[in-house]
């Protein structure tokens, strides 16, 4: 099992996505601390070490991951047309 850590921007995402799709988006955000590697739903990021998108619907939701320390820090959440601007 892995810990996880969610950042203040993440909450501030949150506040811009509708109230439906929150409980559909923080069920994957805590699944990830059985599984921080979905088959066929994570991406790892180019041009980075540790950083992986997981593809929820029309969001993703942006983390990177610790091994050495398990723990995963959840950045950022937003829809896929916003989510790699900024």
């Amino acid at each position: 099992m892995y810990k996880l850590e969610v950042t203040k921007s993440v909450e501030k995402d949150f506040n811009k996505i509708s109230k439906e799709k929150h409980e559909y988006l923080l069920n994957a955000i805590e699944s990830l601390s059985s599984n921080p590697f979905p088959i066929s739903q994570y991406k790892k990021l180019k041009g980075t070490m540790n950083s992986y998108r997981l593809r929820v619907g029309d969001y993703r939701i942006l983390y990177e991951v610790e091994d050495v320390i398990k723990i995963i820090t959840v950045y950022r959440v937003r829809h896929r047309k916003e989510v790699y601007k900024k």
